[in-house]
């Protein structure tokens, strides 16, 4: 058995490499998206016995900023929380406000009915009630035995 040494050093290098590698590969994805994502709200998915209701925390993104896709299985919200100039020349002195645009999509548990989705916005939580789908009904079908079909017969052709 042949022993090789270890260099932790080589490690060391190797290692920071992929990382460099990671980041670099994630930064060029990042800027061939047409719409960067600057944050993600916070979401909170509830089920009731009729419907699931969607809270998504909006503090100061603005109603008409705000578009909403409904499909039977899933949600996407995308809106744009604008910053606000004002006329004064003021420097801010420490903002922890998020600006930009954002898309959120979430996978529903269970289908719903897009057609009566309700969405209300009250204090900077929007929230969506989002009515489940009604089960669909099974049902029986019947096997019909095909036979030959038989040909009309044909009928007499009189001149009168």
């Amino acid at each position: 058995m042949t022993m090789i040494r270890w260099q932790p050093l080589r490690e060391v290098t190797l290692s920071r490499q992929q990382i460099n590698r990671l980041f670099a590969d994630a930064l060029a994805s990042a800027e061939t998206t047409k719409a960067p994502v600057t944050f993600t709200p916070a979401v909170e998915l509830r089920e009731q016995p009729e419907a699931y209701v969607l809270r998504v925390a909006l503090p100061g993104v603005h109603q008409e900023d705000v578009d909403i896709q409904v499909s039977a299985e899933a949600v996407a919200i995308s809106a744009e929380h604008r910053f606000e100039k004002t006329e004064q020349q003021e420097t801010a002195q420490r903002s922890e406000f998020r600006y930009g645009k954002f898309l959120r999509q979430l996978a529903l548990p269970g289908k719903i009915d897009p057609d009566a989705v309700q969405a209300t916005s009250q204090n900077g939580i929007l929230t969506l009630t989002l009515p489940k789908a009604q089960p669909t009904q099974t049902r029986k079908v019947q096997i019909v035995t095909a036979t030959t079909p038989t040909l009309p017969q044909a009928q007499p052709v009189t001149n009168d």
